[in-house]
Formats: structure tokens, sequence, C-alpha cells
């Protein structure tokens, strides 16, 4: 055999191998989660003279999620997908005027999170546990009203709403388990965080959430 034809064997063969072997089935999937956060929302200590504890509060509320994935593009264990997460949020603030009298606000916070995800994801066999990060935009919605309020020249009145965009990130770990061929359902945590300007004040809310969740592999 020439040297001419080893060489055309060698490159047609290289590609033949390395398609056959490590080419990976690709997999997409759907899924919808429900849980419970819990968690504090943190602002700057003056907001016109007005003082906040720092840290205002630590709240709870439910949690719901949709999600699309593709599970082994590039690689087996790897998971890419984009997710809708909502959480509500109640917790309290509390703030203290420069001639010292205090006041109680109880604020509602609404958060929508658009999430692009992810992770390391056992995607053969029957049981798959993940872990991953995420990054997205959130839309934060705060409605407020005052207890024993004092004038606070931010807002003109002690009950007011508002809506915020601001940049989000989350961590993750979790586990599904195949029901059968398509359906499967799990369970996962997070450390979530977003923040976005209120009154001109940074505020950020930090979020521990668990969830279960249930899917269908196409």
């Amino acid at each position: 055999m020439s040297i001419k034809a080893v060489v055309i064997s060698v490159f047609t063969a290289v590609p033949v191998f390395f398609l056959t072997n490590h080419a990976q089935a690709i997999d997409y999937r759907v899924d919808i989660g429900a849980g419970w956060a819990i968690g504090e929302t943190d602002v700057d200590q003056s907001i016109d003279g007005y003082q906040t504890d720092g840290n205002v509060g630590t709240g709870s509320g439910p949690v719901a999620s949709l999600s699309g994935w593709i599970d082994g593009l590039g690689y087996e264990n790897l998971t890419l997908g984009l997710q809708y997460l909502f959480f509500h949020n109640s917790t309290e603030v509390k703030i203290k005027s420069p001639e010292g009298d205090k006041s109680r606000v109880d604020a509602d916070l609404d958060v929508s999170n658009f999430m692009f995800n992810a992770a390391y994801r056992k995607n053969n066999g029957d049981i798959h546990p993940y872990g991953g990060v995420g990054v997205g935009v959130s839309i934060i919605g705060l409605e407020a009203s005052g207890r024993n309020a004092i004038t606070f020249p931010a807002f003109d009145d002690t009950q007011f709403t508002m809506t915020e965009v601001g940049p989000a990130g989350q961590v993750y770990l979790g586990c599904d388990i195949d029901i059968d061929d398509h359906w499967y359902a799990g369970a996962s945590s997070r450390f979530f965080i977003a923040g976005a300007k209120f009154f001109g004040v940074d505020a950020t809310t930090q979020q521990l959430m668990l969830t279960a969740n249930a899917g269908y592999k196409f």
C-alpha cells in the first residue's frame, strides 16, 4: 500500500471513529415545577435620609416554573435550558426617619424570571442527578402598605405599587427519575438572587427554593 493510500485511509477512519463513538443522542424535554421559597431582601441603609435596617426582612411564598431542556448537545451529560420561574414573597420593611420615628411597611414581591440554564446531568439510565447554574432577567413587582406610617418623601402615599427590572442568577441541584420512556418526576433545590433599583436605591432579594417537578421527554 502506498503512503498516499495510508494517509487517505487514516484521514477517512478518524472522523468515522469519532462520530461513531462520541456522538450522543439529543433529547428534548419540558417540565413544570411547584414549591416554596424562603429568603430575605437587602437594601442600602439610607433612602432620602430615612434608615432601614439593611436586611429589611425575611419572607416566604410559593414558587412555580416552566422549563424547556435539550440534553446531550455536544456532550452526553450537558443539559441546556430556558426557564420561566415565578415566586411570591411577603416581608416586612422597617423604616426610621431622621427624627427617630419608626414605621413598618408590609411588602409583597411578585417576581417573574426568565433564565438560561446550563447543567451537568446524568442523562443516561433511569435516574438523573444534576447540578447547574443559570443567569437571566428578573421583573420585580413590589406592592407595599404602611402601618403607623411616617411621612416618607420617596413616595406620596403609604400604599404603592411599582415594577423594576434587574439581573438574576441561580445555582441548583436536583434529581429526576424516569417513570417510563417519556414521563419523569423529580425534585430540586436552588439558591436564587436578583437585584433592582427602587427609589434609586439598590435592592437585592436572595431566595432558597425547594420544588417538585414533572416532565415529558420527546
